[in-house]
């Protein structure tokens, strides 16, 4: 199926993320690479209107940018199925995991590994 291309994401962190997905899709089918993006592009457009000043991944926290992120796509209208929720939540913490690997600079490592980052309690 050809689907029609969206217009470029400008965010200040989508090249940074759009690396990540790259690195990933190596070793992903080329479906589950476009399902990558698509969850990125939903989380820095979420990011972009609900918290603007975030244009850099230091400022980033699970309370009120990842948890705030989460809430919105419970709350969408029609919802998601639990299932498609679950794959977005782990398709956007394969892309921190991703981002921590080859760019340990990013991220304090034990920042990261912390409550703050962790997706689950």
């Amino acid at each position: 199926m050809n689907r029609a291309r969206r217009p470029p994401l400008l965010h200040p962190l989508a090249l940074v993320f759009e690396r990540a997905v790259d690195s990933l899709g190596t070793a992903l089918s080329p479906d589950t690479t476009r399902h990558y993006r698509g969850t990125v592009r939903n989380f820095l457009s979420y990011l972009g209107a609900a918290h603007p000043e975030v244009n850099s991944l230091d400022p980033l926290r699970r309370e009120p940018h990842l948890l705030g992120w989460m809430s919105r796509l419970r709350s969408q209208s029609p919802p998601l199925v639990t299932a498609s929720y679950i794959n977005r939540l782990i398709a956007l913490r394969a892309v921190f995991t991703e981002l921590l690997r080859n760019s340990p600079g990013l991220f304090k490592q034990d920042e990261f590994e912390s409550k703050r980052f962790r997706l689950g309690t």
